[in-house]
């Protein structure tokens, strides 16, 4: 067996939480970039992405599209060498066969010192449009969602033959198969209503979702994950509706997912496959401009996402994907597979050419 170490960089949750299903599944462990700084560094970076995302999407996105510059990219490059530097000392110390990332920054890191030391890059890319940054030419295997993002990469100068499509990185759980019956009992719901999911961000971002809950509730289960939003909580404490059930965090999410029919969020690149890979609709309520905006509209586009901005689209929204629900289990237009298998075949056949 080869020597594996997972990357990902905590911009966010997605990237992170599919490092750490790898590592769970490969027994490998699972560094964040941004524990090779400075403590101060990583937590300006983390509250920097989190106050930008959340009280500037504009400035995000103009970030995001100027980041799509090769010359912008170089500098990035040198302020992430220069940031980053003991990352690369680690690398040469240890001396792993194969990194495998889950962001788009590692992998430059990783060039500086892999022909030397004969080191495989595996990259799992956890959007489905590729940013540019993800188009790393370093890389020798790429695992995307979809034949679009295969499709995307080689646009970018990625070699079709280093492309895998149809996987995701989802969490051991997902692969359950979870019994409706028994979940509806767990949780105590109505079994001829069908069961709404909302999940929040991490800051609880639902601004319209109260006014909604009382006529959605009239037709439908609801689970809501509220997140740090207090004020969401202390509604719902006081509003002792019939058929809800609400966390700030759960932990088994596949079985709310498993149970719902439909999916309220934003489209994060990790609630997006993993509500996709259970074949789910959704409706957004709001997205970070990038990376995010571009699932939404990918999913659109596909008929098995709306928009709702407000609370009067929000319940049609809701009406109108929930009669297609059940169609869509056997209709669905996208094939997420679990990135397992594919993994440990590039990982074989590693062993066997080494």
């Amino acid at each position: 067996m080869p020597k594996i170490i997972i990357v990902h960089a905590s911009f966010g949750q997605g990237h992170k939480q599919a490092a750490l299903a790898i590592s769970s599944h490969l027994k490998a462990p699972c560094y964040d970039l941004l524990d090779f700084t400075f403590g101060f560094v990583k937590k300006i970076q983390s509250a920097s992405y989190l106050w930008i995302t959340n009280n500037f999407p504009f400035l995000w996105k103009l970030l995001f599209n100027i980041s799509q510059h090769k010359t912008v990219i170089s500098i990035l490059n040198i302020f992430n060498l220069v940031t980053y530097f003991s990352f690369i000392g680690y690398v040469k110390k240890t001396k792993p066969d194969i990194i495998i990332t889950t962001h788009f920054f590692p992998p430059h890191l990783v060039n500086i010192i892999k022909k030397r030391l004969k080191i495989m890059q595996i990259s799992v890319v956890t959007d489905i449009k590729p940013h540019r940054l993800w188009a790393n030419k370093g890389v020798d295997k790429f695992l995307v969602a979809t034949n679009q993002t295969k499709k995307w990469l080689t646009e970018l100068g990625i070699s079709k033959q280093k492309i895998i499509p149809g996987y995701v990185s989802i969490r051991k759980g997902f692969l359950k198969k979870e019994s409706r019956e028994n979940l509806y009992k767990k949780f105590n719901l109505e079994t001829t209503k069908q069961t709404i999911l909302f999940v929040s961000s991490a800051s609880g971002n639902f601004g319209f979702l109260e006014k909604a809950l009382k006529s959605l509730n009239q037709k439908f289960n609801l689970l809501i994950i509220y997140g740090k939003n207090s004020k969401l909580k202390k509604y719902l404490e006081k509003a002792e509706l019939k058929n809800v059930k609400f966390f700030p965090f759960y932990q088994k999410i596949w079985e709310l997912i498993s149970l719902s029919a439909l999916i309220v969020t934003k489209p994060g690149g990790l609630t997006v496959f993993e509500g996709g890979y259970k074949k789910k609709p959704f409706v957004f309520t709001h997205f970070i401009p990038g990376q995010e905006e571009d699932n939404m509209i990918f999913l659109k586009k596909r008929k098995i996402a709306e928009i709702a901005f407000n609370q009067q689209t929000l319940v049609e929204s809701i009406n109108k994907l929930t009669k297609k629900a059940e169609n869509l289990k056997n209709n669905y237009p996208l094939d997420f597979q679990d990135i397992r298998k594919p993994l440990d075949k590039i990982i074989n056949n590693y062993d066997k050419n080494s």
